[in-house]
This record gives structure tokens, C-alpha cells and sequence, in this order.
């Protein structure tokens, strides 16, 4: 479970970076002026302290190797063995078959390789407020005539990550952010990569 919340945190870690990228591109400049010297040599001090207890976790998984074969050759993981893991639109839709309610959803996933864990359907509730939340909170911002770049920051994020977190046949924006040290360690994605709906839902909480 230790190392569950570890990939969560390499999972999380994108979408955040996408948000403070945005808040540093349009709300930069205001962001310097409010903020103190003093302040900032504290959030610099208390990265640093995080950073240094999380090495002894992190440097084993800077270009892990997948495996270690009898004659000794050290084998590194690749993309392919992973993008089967990665979420499709069907696995959003595809539904364990113990369901009786939902049974026309059943075989909507079982093309898909290693599809027993691609059952991510989250029921008809949930999707439907996801909907709701996104479209609903659109129209009251724009009826309000009120941009709000903060909302706006956390919908994009959202957003982007979600795309970046799916596959389409055999490719996936996902490639990209495989390349970088710590990412090629995590399997099994798609247990662990729906960290968009955090922020999707605090867009649709904060626009009400």
C-alpha cells in the first residue's frame, strides 16, 4: 500500500505541474509581488526536507529495470508492456458481468487486452454528475460573465490529464510522460490513473 500511494503521487504529480504551469504563465507576475522572500525560502526549505525522505523510495525506481534475466543481463521496461494498462474510452463503459442491471455493458471491453482489469465503469450516478458538474458549472460561469483563471486552471488540468491518461488503439499521449525517470516504473495504470476526476470535480464544486 506504501508504494500504491507512490504511484499515486507520480500520477498526481503531472496534472499538478500542468495547474502551477498555468497559474505561473497568467497570474505570475501578481503571484511574485504577494509573496515574500521569507515565505518562499520556508516552501523552499520544506521541499528540500520532503525531496531528501523520499530519495531512499525514489532513486530504486530511476530507470528500474523490469527484470533481471538468469544470464545476468539487466532488461529495462518498455512502453509496450505497458499500454495494454492504459484506460480506453470502452474501459469506462465496460462493466463486471455479475451486473444484471447494466448487462448490455458486459462485453463492451472484452476485445481489449488483459480486459479483467479494464472494468472501470463507475456507474451510471457517477458519470452522469461528472456531466452534470463539467457542462452545468460551464453555463454558470459564462452566464456570470466571471473568468475565473483559478477555475479555469483546475478544469484545464483536468482536462489534459485525462487525455494524456487514455489510449486510442495503440497510442497514447502517455508515451511521452513514460520517458520520464520514475514513470517507467509503474504498472498497472489503469488501477491508479484516474486522478483527473479530482480535479474535475473541484472544477464542478467551485463553479457553483
Amino acid at each position: 500500500m506504501v508504494f500504491f500511494v507512490v504511484y499515486l503521487g507520480f500520477m498526481l504529480a503531472f496534472p499538478l505541474a500542468i495547474f502551477f504551469a498555468i497559474a505561473i504563465i497568467t497570474s505570475g507576475s501578481k503571484v511574485i509581488s504577494k509573496v515574500s522572500l521569507k515565505y518562499l525560502a520556508k516552501s523552499g526549505i520544506f521541499l528540500i526536507i520532503n525531496i531528501l525522505v523520499l530519495l531512499p523510495l525514489v532513486i530504486p525506481y530511476m530507470n528500474s529495470p523490469a527484470k533481471v534475466r538468469p544470464n545476468g543481463e539487466i532488461v529495462y521496461r518498455k512502453f509496450e508492456e505497458v499500454i495494454n494498462t492504459i484506460p480506453t474510452i470502452q474501459s469506462y463503459l465496460f462493466i463486471n458481468r455479475e451486473t444484471i442491471f447494466w448487462e448490455p455493458l458486459n462485453n463492451v471491453g472484452k476485445h481489449l487486452d488483459l480486459w479483467w482489469n479494464h472494468q472501470l465503469f463507475p456507474g451510471a450516478t457517477v458519470i452522469t454528475a461528472i456531466f452534470f458538474l463539467i457542462f452545468y458549472g460551464c453555463k454558470r460561469v459564462f452566464k456570470r460573465n466571471q473568468f475565473s483563471k483559478t477555475l479555469w486552471a483546475i478544469g484545464f488540468s483536468g482536462i489534459i490529464t485525462f487525455l494524456f491518461y487514455l489510449r486510442f488503439d495503440d497510442n497514447s499521449l502517455y508515451s511521452l510522460l513514460f520517458e520520464i525517470p520514475g514513470f517507467n516504473a509503474v504498472r498497472a495504470l489503469n488501477r491508479i490513473i484516474n486522478v483527473e476526476l479530482i480535479f474535475l470535480a473541484l472544477f464542478g464544486a467551485i463553479s457553483f
